[in-house]
């Protein structure tokens, strides 16, 4: 568990990759149909295989700047390896030297541990090629959130997470959380225990509203009541879900009020 604790940490710092050509105006692009940026997907996937399997010689080639100074720092503490599954991109030109590229995957250990995580990477020109000077937490690939029934598997999933105890959360976070979400759930466990662990609480599941939902993402309104020494709250929050390799996942989650019952 430590060693997965350290590799989702340190992967949202040396996770990047690269793209090529470029053009004279911004432009939206959709790698999937447009060949101008195949040999920025060849990089990319390169990339993300090295990463992935501790091949760092290999994957620093493709990086500068903030990217290379975080990676170098951080590489050792990498030690499980994994397996990109499967990935999607989008990006744009910023410039004619700059690009933002998005990268959307889902990775395994080849164990029971699957995650999907998305990054934006920026990229500068950098003679025949591109370099990788800096990357952030990116959204997920989607497209547009239609009004519809939430699915079942990701209903039961903020259900059962809901209902779990602090501590339980935090045990069993892989089993609920994807991405960024399951990064600060990890994170959380390398600090001192806070006042919610020692104190008497608890939350129960109420109701949940689909605000609008795809094939391989939802977004939801979800009530809950939290108890907190003996004292009920009733807790609103807005719940995004993610499909991970078949099952759902909750991918954010932001609480929108607390009132008093």
């Amino acid at each position: 568990m430590k060693n997965k604790i350290v590799t989702l940490i340190c992967l949202g710092m040396v996770i990047l990759l690269t793209t090529g050509g470029c053009d004279d105006e911004k432009k939206a692009i959709d790698t999937k149909d447009n060949d101008t940026l195949k040999p920025a997907k060849t990089i990319v996937e390169n990339y993300l295989i090295n990463a992935a399997e501790n091949n760092w010689t290999e994957a620093l080639k493709e990086l500068s700047g903030e990217a290379l100074i975080q990676a170098e720092v951080n590489k050792d503490r990498v030690k499980s390896k994994r397996q990109i599954i499967a990935k999607e991109f989008e990006g744009e030109f910023i410039t004619v030297k700059t690009v933002e590229l998005t990268c959307d995957f889902t990775e395994t250990d080849g164990s029971t541990n699957t995650d999907r995580l998305a990054y934006k990477f920026y990229l500068e020109k950098s003679g025949n090629g591109w370099k990788i000077y800096k990357t952030e937490w990116g959204d997920y690939i989607h497209g547009e959130l239609q009004l519809g029934r939430i699915p079942n598997g990701a209903e039961e999933t903020i259900c059962q997470y809901i209902n779990l105890s602090i501590n339980e959360r935090r045990s069993q976070d892989y089993l609920y959380l994807a991405g960024k979400a399951l990064n600060d759930s990890q994170r959380a466990k390398l600090l001192p225990n806070d006042n919610d662990v020692k104190t008497k609480t608890s939350e129960e599941f109420k109701s949940i509203e689909c605000l609008g939902v795809t094939d391989k993402y939802a977004v939801a309104r979800v009530v809950s009541n939290l108890t907190k020494e003996d004292k009920v709250y009733s807790v609103v929050s807005i719940v995004d879900f993610v499909k991970v390799n078949g099952s759902w996942k909750i991918s954010r989650l932001d609480v929108a009020s607390i009132k008093g019952v």
